[in-house]
């Protein structure tokens, strides 16, 4: 959420057989759940739910790319502010933002 300035995590299990794919998702409550129709829509009628495994990690990965551009952005805009901001606020923002890319590594090697 960069307008926010914060990041939350949502888990996805999934349970997987030869035709069934079933999805577990936990998410914050006050957060919008992930939502596995995209993966859905683009398998074609008949593909099994291995490919749809597929593309939901697919659509996972994605996200995962995004959270990235957005942490080069907060980085950015970081940089541009370190001489307006005050020294506890540049601080507290460089922590922060090295505490969220932390968790995302230890999600990463999970």
């Amino acid at each position: 959420m960069p307008e926010e300035d914060r990041v939350f995590y949502q888990e996805i299990d999934i349970v997987l057989t030869q035709e069934t794919l079933i999805t577990v998702r936990k998410t914050p409550l006050e957060e919008t759940p992930f939502d596995p129709l995209p993966a859905r829509e683009a398998c074609r009628k008949g593909e099994g739910a291995g490919l749809m495994a597929y593309h939901l990690i697919d659509e996972i990965a994605e996200r995962y790319l995004h959270l990235v551009d957005a942490l080069h952005g907060e980085i950015d805009e970081l940089e541009d502010h370190v001489g307006d901001w005050s020294d506890g606020r540049t601080r507290a923002r460089l922590s922060q933002l090295r505490r969220d890319m932390l968790r995302i590594r230890r999600s990463l090697r999970r």
